[in-house]
């Protein structure tokens, strides 16, 4: 009866082992999505700020277009591509933002349910423990 109950007993510990692992393993992909959201922020950052710029050489060479207008009305218009070019990625990145947002509030999800099941293993496994010693002290006396 011991043998058996020590077999349930390991068991249990190696249910246990595994939860935790599948708990580290989350945690680390948490926290590589929230280093891939810091990279997409920061890209995000660096895309305005050269949308920025790109407007304000836009705003430059538009002001001279007054000047030399057929020539430059071409520039006008290769401008604006660049520029709504550069939104398209400020979009693209922000909806990449988002996704990741949600992924990682759905790992955190995830995370707290294995949290919850190890927790509940773990009282199970306690349980189970303690009425394994019990029943072996009776059966030694």
């Amino acid at each position: 009866k011991c043998s058996k109950l020590e077999v349930d007993v390991g068991r249990l510990e190696e249910h246990s082992k595994a939860k935790q692992n599948e708990i580290d393993q989350l945690s680390e992909r948490i926290e590589e999505l929230r280093d891939k959201c810091q990279s997409l922020e920061a890209e995000l950052k660096s895309a305005r700020v050269s949308l920025k710029d790109s407007k304000a050489k836009f705003d430059e060479e538009k002001a001279s277009i007054t000047k030399k207008c057929s020539k430059l009305e071409v520039d006008v218009g290769r401008l604006e591509e660049h520029s709504k070019a550069k939104q398209n990625e400020i979009d693209q990145l922000s909806e990449r933002i988002e996704e990741l947002r949600d992924k990682c509030q759905s790992l955190e999800a995830e995370l707290k349910s294995a949290r919850v099941s190890l927790k509940d293993s773990k009282a199970k496994f306690d349980e189970e423990k303690a009425s394994i010693t019990k029943k072996c002290s009776k059966l030694e006396v």
